[in-house]
């Protein structure tokens, strides 16, 4: 099994949490740095999709974006199971429900998040065996709206009303959030993005030292692989 891992304009890889996971579920990894024009040429032999973050916003203009928006519509086309995170979901909701699907908040949203989950019957492959809510590490300015009819909201709470959503009946999950993040890694982003986060007058050290373990939010990443082993 293959997994293709798309990189966005990310400057330093603090995300070894889900390779790791990848890996130990029997998975190679393809990693593209699409940022850097770094895109795969033949889709076939994969079996998921994995699109980062990024400190660009879906509508920045970069070349990169472009390209990278043409192969999301290559992915489509295979149906292949795909997951967005942060930036991931934005350029998802972009490409797949048009470009007013996603717009500037009025403040910044971050550190932990509770967020409540949206079950129904029969229960998303995403949300298999979790609860009514879970916490997970947030970091965003672009918020993807929730009244589209290809969207089922899964995930939201009152400052967000689109934390985690699925497209339709497709394998294609996005999520609004840092699920690939464990204590040591947001330490290691909020001092790497220290910059960003001075502009929110966010405390670094108080974003340090309230680093949490990831126990729940990381599940949603573990459904989504096993999802894919029976793809």
């Amino acid at each position: 099994m293959k997994l293709l891992f798309l990189y966005n304009k990310v400057w330093f890889k603090s995300i070894a949490l889900l390779p790791k996971m990848f890996r130990a579920n029997g998975f190679e990894i393809d990693f593209y740095w699409t940022s850097e024009g770094e895109f795969p040429t033949d889709l076939k032999s994969y079996q998921a999709v994995y699109l980062s973050g990024s400190v660009a916003n879906p509508d920045d203009g970069y070349p990169w974006i472009a390209r990278l928006t043409a192969l999301l519509q290559r992915i489509s086309q295979l149906r292949l199971p795909t997951l967005g995170s942060c930036f991931g979901s934005q350029i998802l909701a972009t490409f797949l429900c048009g470009d007013d699907q996603v717009f500037r908040r009025n403040n910044c949203a971050l550190g932990y998040a509770d967020i409540s989950l949206q079950h129904s019957e029969p229960e998303d492959p995403l949300l298999q065996g979790l609860s009514s809510s879970l916490r997970m590490f947030v970091w965003h300015n672009l918020q993807v709206k929730s009244g589209h009819p290809d969207m089922k909201i899964l995930g939201y709470n009152d400052d967000c009303s689109n934390y985690i959503w699925r497209y339709r009946d497709l394998p294609v999950w996005k999520i609004q959030g840092h699920l690939e993040l464990d204590s040591e890694a947001a330490c290691s982003m909020s001092r790497r993005y220290h910059r960003f986060f001075k502009r929110t007058s966010a405390s670094i050290a108080e974003l340090v030292n309230s680093a949490e373990l990831n126990t729940e939010a990381i599940k949603l990443f573990n459904n989504f692989i096993n999802y894919c082993k029976l793809f």
